[in-house]
């Protein structure tokens, strides 16, 4: 018989085989009943199944289409493999199954079927089931530890880790506090600098240069400079501390503001 070759597309970079390859019957689309495959619940990758199959059937080139694995878990979970180790002569097709963790996840029925199939063609070999056994789960044996510190030292970096989180929560916490108070600050020095800015606007236009609160500060202090300095005539009745009367006199009083009496009352000029 021809020496096999292998069907590129599929995975030939491993080390899985069997000497043991069961037969598909392409007329009545049957796998022969496996034996000495021994499926054990919490297995992973560790079971391979090796098939075989006349390469033409019906005068199809089954090595020219895609074969897969579908299979059901006892569970009800369902998947769909693609075989591995494709090889062909002129005669035979080979390849194998290598069985998922997913597909052993517990004890019970295990049942597959596979597939061969290409655009507008589609064989398929009737399911097949398998028992899988119940097996021991590492995780489910639990001994009472003898020695106490690897536990106690795992605790204390957990206790550890969460104090470092809860006092970066804290900083984070105060950070955000800091900008909120600097942010209101600012709102604060913004409304006096404004309030002091509308007084000056205020005195200035009463100095007889027009000038407007919301003018820069550039024309309030350039219109403060524009203020006249001349002098003016007020009466001089009792301007003095000492409150004389009658006497017509003439003050030159500065622009400054400066504080004379006026009769019997006091004025600001």
């Amino acid at each position: 018989m021809n020496e096999y070759e292998y069907v590129e597309g599929y995975d030939h970079e491993n080390t899985y085989s069997d000497s043991i390859v069961f037969d598909i019957d392409p007329l009545e689309k049957r796998i022969t009943a496996l034996k000495s495959q021994t499926l054990i619940a919490g297995e992973e990758n560790s079971q391979y199944i090796a098939f075989e199959i006349p390469r033409y059937v019906d005068g199809i080139d089954l090595s020219t289409k895609t074969i897969q694995v579908l299979y059901i878990a006892p569970e009800g979970f369902s998947d769909i493999n693609r075989v591995i180790n494709v090889a062909r002569n002129d005669e035979m097709l080979r390849f194998g199954w290598v069985v998922p963790g997913e597909a052993l996840t517990d004890s019970g029925v295990l049942t597959f079927a596979i597939e061969f199939t290409s655009s507008k063609y589609m064989l398929k070999v009737k399911s097949i089931e398998q028992e899988i056994c119940d097996g021991l789960s590492g995780s489910e044996i639990s001994p009472e530890p003898t020695e106490q510190a690897w536990y106690v030292e795992i605790q204390q970096r957990c206790e550890t880790l969460l104090d470092s989180v809860e006092q970066a929560k804290k900083d984070v916490q105060t950070a955000v506090k800091a900008v909120s108070d600097l942010s209101k600050e600012l709102d604060e020095v913004k409304k006096r600098g404004s309030d002091v800015k509308e007084r000056l606007a205020a005195v200035i236009t009463e100095k007889g240069v027009e000038t407007a609160s919301g003018d820069g500060w550039d024309v309030v202090i350039g219109n403060a400079e524009k203020i006249p300095t001349g002098g003016y005539v007020v009466p001089a009745q009792a301007i003095s501390a000492n409150g004389a009367h009658g006497e017509e006199n003439i003050v030159l009083a500065q622009a400054i503001s400066a504080n004379v009496y006026l009769g019997d009352k006091e004025a600001t000029i």
